[in-house]
This record gives C-alpha cells, structure tokens and sequence, in this order.
C-alpha cells in the first residue's frame, strides 16, 4: 500500500512538472514566461508612436493630424538577455478636413517585439497571404499563443478615444508664454490663429490639468489645442485639451 502511495505521488509530481513545463519553456527555442515585466507593453507602444512620429507622409501634415494605438497583451517571454513582448496592435490615425473627423491609415495585426536592455530591436508583423498561418507559427514562441493569434476574436476598439481626442483638440493654435500666473495657468501671445477665434497677437489664458509651474517657462512656443469653448473675460480664457512644446 506505501508503495503504491509512492508511485501515485511521484506520477502526481512528474505530470505537474511536465504541466509547468509545457506551459512556460517552449521546447523549439527555450523562451520562458514572465509576469514581472508588464510595463515593456507600454514602451513597445510609445516605439510605435515614435515610429509614426518619424514618418513624412501627407496626412501627418494635415490638420489635427493624431496616432492612436491600443492592444491586447498575449504573453512576455525571456531567454538568457532579451525579452519578448506578444501583442495584438490596433493602430488608427486620424486628421480633420473642415472641421469633419478624417481616417487615414490604420493596421489590427499580431506583434512580436524584441527587448535588449529596455530598448526595442526588432519587430515582428505577420507576412501577408498564404504565408500568414506558417509566419504566426513561427512568431510565437508555442502552439497555445499561436492558435489564440490565429483565432483571436479583435474586440479592441478606438472609437471612444477618437471621439473625446477631437471633442477635447477640436481648434489648435501656436502661442508663446508670457507669464506663467500658478494654479496650473499661463498667459499666452497668439502667433498663429486658430481661424475660430483667436487672432494673431491676441491674448489668452489658458488652463490645463498639468503641472505646469514646473514645465512651461516664459518664451516658450507652445502648440494648444481647445474643444472650442472659451470664457468671455479679458484676456478671455479656455481649457486646453493638450499642449505642446513647437520644436524648431
């Protein structure tokens, strides 16, 4: 009977290694699963973002040009030095004509990204037609990821953050601080009007949620983007919905 008791224990523990095993080392190139290293989702993001910064197509030049991208997180393996982060990428970019919400272009694909040091080296999209199923296969680091990737059910969607982005940046004009007045307010000098209300040379006050006693300096040119309404006062004021620094 002990022995007996042995023999299903130690089958209990063999089949719960094998288990482990199966699920966390792939037996083609020896990635192992990690859960500590969530936040390389978020840098593999702002790669993205950098990447669309740096192109020099037409609709970056067009008005109220913006990228955005969301995901859905598949899995982070490593192996000796490098990490890899799975994910699925659902990427839009969008711009206005007339006043009238635009869509350029945009991608919903897996993503194999490869991290040495925190930094992004390679990254990896599917091929197209018939070499699509074998480039997932050979993407993924095991068949479970790879039969999610070619069954994944796209349930990401942008339309909400589309929505309030240009609720939010509906009018956009350049402005050099004048005062930086506390509270999160600064006056600004109009130096390209929004051709809505403010005219070249005009002032405004404008508010934000940001910190900004600590960011934005007199002399500065900033980009400020608006949802429209302003505050009949003088100067008059709004609530910016972003601003940035105009690099030269």
């Amino acid at each position: 009977m002990r022995n007996k008791l042995i023999c299903i224990i130690g089958f209990l523990i063999i089949l719960a290694v094998g288990i482990v095993l199966i699920f966390t080392v792939d037996d083609k190139n020896g990635e192992t699963y990690v859960k500590d290293h969530d936040y390389l989702y978020d840098l593999a993001i702002n790669y993205l973002i950098d990447q669309d910064d740096e192109q020099q197509t037409p609709d970056h030049e067009k008005e109220g040009y913006h990228y955005f991208v969301t995901y859905d997180s598949f899995g982070i393996t490593v192996k000796d030095d490098t990490y890899y982060v799975y994910m699925w990428v659902l990427d839009e970019s969008y711009y206005l004509d007339k006043g009238e919400i635009e869509s350029g272009a945009s991608s919903s694909v897996f993503n194999k990204f490869t991290f040495k040091d925190d930094k992004v080296v390679k990254n990896e999209t599917p091929k197209d037609g018939g070499d699509y199923t074998n480039s997932i296969k050979d993407m993924c680091p095991d068949s479970k990821m790879a039969n999610k990737a070619l069954n994944y059910d796209l349930k990401l969607s942008l339309d909400d953050e589309v929505q309030k982005y240009y609720q939010d940046n509906k009018y956009t004009f350049t402005g050099v601080v004048l005062e930086n007045q506390g509270n999160e307010t600064i006056l600004v000098k109009v130096l390209t009007p929004d051709n809505y209300y403010f005219k070249k040379n005009s002032k405004v006050l404008v508010h934000t949620d940001k910190k900004i006693d600590l960011v934005y300096v007199k002399d500065m040119e900033l980009s400020i983007s608006y949802g429209g309404i302003v505050l009949e006062s003088y100067p008059p004021q709004i609530t910016a919905g972003t601003i940035g620094i105009v690099k030269r």
